[in-house]
């Protein structure tokens, strides 16, 4: 089943609301990052998935995306995280080479792989992800679609949170990313996929501070 990332987007734009004042005035400054790691962030994104053969750019996808990821691990020492990490970044109703097409159709980028996750003073953070990627288009009326073969895929993320709780900090953060594709055909030719991710998070992050 899938996420409704509009649903989603618009819950977690009303906590930002919610939250805001009081993040302000209970922010904690030095704040140590220890133990059992949890991020979760979400947002818009941008970017395009170009498709090219012996030919040339036979594919161009592009639209304004919604997009979620997360981490799980934990800390190897004080404020310095290792996790897994799984992502998407889903097109509903993506322009294909031109053509706009109905909220029906829907175009997703996967990832998941691994990476380190750093925080500085006053609660700022860098975070690198190496992964494997994927392509898929999916028909909603008719659940037909089309996955690409596994590739390379990368995510930067970097950004700011505050304490709300012992537990708990929320934040904001910029991400950068890409998927790179080889598709091996039958026929002795290929297909190269390139998407490209930018866009702004909204993150939640769970872990233990002294």
């Amino acid at each position: 089943m899938k996420i409704n990332f509009r649903l989603f987007l618009k819950i977690t734009l009303a906590l930002i609301i919610v939250y805001f004042s009081f993040v302000q005035s209970t922010s904690a400054q030095g704040g140590e990052h220890t133990g059992f790691y949890l991020s979760m962030g979400i947002g818009p994104e941008f970017g395009n998935i170009k498709g090219k053969d012996d030919t040339g750019t036979f594919l161009e996808v592009q639209g304004t995306a919604y997009a979620f990821d997360m981490q799980i691990g934990g800390a190897i020492r004080e404020n310095v995280l290792l996790h897994g990490t799984v992502g998407v970044k889903s097109i509903f109703g993506p322009t294909i080479n031109d053509v706009k097409l109905s909220d029906g159709y829907t175009v997703d980028e996967y990832f998941f792989g691994a990476g380190m996750t750093c925080y500085l003073r006053q609660n700022y953070f860098v975070s690198g992800n190496l992964a494997l990627g994927q392509f898929s288009l999916v028909d909603e009326s008719t659940q037909i679609g089309y996955n690409s073969d596994n590739g390379f895929s990368y995510q930067l993320k970097a950004g700011k949170e505050w304490w709300v709780s012992p537990r708990w900090a929320i934040g904001f953060a910029l991400e950068l990313g890409g998927t790179f594709v080889t598709n091996e055909l039958t026929n002795g030719a290929s297909e190269k996929y390139k998407g490209n991710r930018f866009g702004l998070r909204f993150n939640a992050t769970m872990n233990g501070r002294k």
